[in-house]
């Protein structure tokens, strides 16, 4: 959907190629780095919250965007100017919102213009960045950086490292937000999992769910039922095939619609109700739900950094209901801007209070 902005994106290639580049960084997900990352998160987190001013009008999402991309700049380039952090955060949702333009041709004062001049500052930053790093080990940038030339293939390392930290940190922070918004809109929610967490002390919550936050993963799983943070998944049919009767020849367009196939009444018994206890294994869930719930896509497509991404929501969310209490307005509305990734159009205004002591 952004492939002339964005040609050398992960998303964007396959078969062999994409093989190739996925197995390229698959280091940065080797499980000890996703531990390494998820505890660097905590940290993070908890420096950057320091910073949050408390009281109305304080746009949640705005903040977890920043976070997000502070955290992925530090894990995947060991790089973060907390200074730049609005202003590469703007570049980045430039980028995605351009991919719904109908408009492609960069006309003065177009989102398509916008984005183009976004990306050509983006690659510059991260283009000087992968230099620099030219000759050193240690994390995913100098990983890319000492690939000798041959192997990019014609590929762009500035273009491919953008497409990645827009799709590393957007997912999560609009995940983090709309849980978040979520708990807002049903308090009895916040209240009950915030005390799990505080009576659950300070658990491991690195890699796998902690029996100790069964309502925290619970509403995670909720979130991602209602609002995945890819709600549309484009695919190319490769060949010639048949789908329920329908004949789908070689080149068709197609598209997953994640968020309707995570909403069908004969699946999710009453789907628009925000309701986390669907998911207690004692409960309702059946294997078939299971199956359908794939908020991170599915086959060699799926989300490479899915257990990283949950490994920090389930920190991240951790931290924000022991140290903070939100609400909103009983009157707001969503108003939801539906890009390439689902977000809050006016950054979700809360009340944010600090919770004593």
């Amino acid at each position: 959907m952004v492939g002339s902005l964005l040609p050398d994106a992960l998303s964007s290639m396959d078969a062999a190629e994409h093989l190739y580049w996925r197995r390229i960084i698959q280091s940065a997900f080797s499980r000890d780095s996703v531990r390494g990352h998820v505890e660097n998160s905590a940290a993070f987190t908890r420096a950057q919250t320091d910073t949050w001013q408390t009281g109305d009008g304080f746009r949640l999402q705005s903040a977890l965007e920043r976070l997000m991309v502070g955290l992925s700049l530090q894990e995947f380039t060991s790089t973060c100017e907390i200074g730049r952090l609005e202003e590469l955060n703007e570049g980045f949702k430039a980028i995605s919102k351009a991919a719904v333009s109908p408009l492609r041709i960069p006309l003065p004062g177009s989102l398509w213009a916008r984005a183009a001049k976004q990306r050509a500052t983006l690659e510059t930053y991260f283009g000087e960045m992968i230099t620099a790093k030219q000759g050193t080990s240690g994390d995913l940038l100098a990983r890319l950086a000492t690939l000798p030339e041959a192997a990019h293939g014609g590929r762009s390392l500035a273009n491919f490292l953008v497409a990645f930290l827009i799709a590393s940190y957007g997912t999560t922070a609009n995940t983090l937000a709309s849980a978040c918004y979520f708990l807002a809109r049903h308090p009895e929610w916040q209240d009950r999992v915030r005390a799990e967490c505080l009576s659950a002390g300070t658990p491991e919550l690195g890699l796998a769910p902690t029996d100790r936050l069964k309502d925290l993963d619970r509403v995670l799983k909720e979130t991602l039922r209602l609002l995945p943070p890819v709600f549309i998944i484009p695919r190319a049919a490769t060949r010639d095939t048949e789908i329920l009767g329908h004949r789908i020849p070689a080149g068709t367009f197609v598209a997953a619609q994640i968020m309707l196939t995570q909403r069908l009444p004969e699946i999710w018994p009453d789907p628009d109700r925000f309701a986390p206890d669907r998911f207690d294994p004692a409960g309702r869930t059946t294997g078939r739900q299971r199956d359908l719930l794939m908020p991170y896509g599915s086959g060699v497509h799926k989300c490479i950094g899915l257990h990283l991404a949950e490994g920090q929501m389930r920190t991240i969310m951790y931290h924000l209901l022991t140290t903070f209490r939100w609400s909103i307005r009983e009157d707001r509305e969503r108003a939801f801007d539906f890009s390439v990734l689902h977000c809050f159009a006016d950054g979700l205004p809360v009340r944010l209070d600090r919770l004593p002591g």
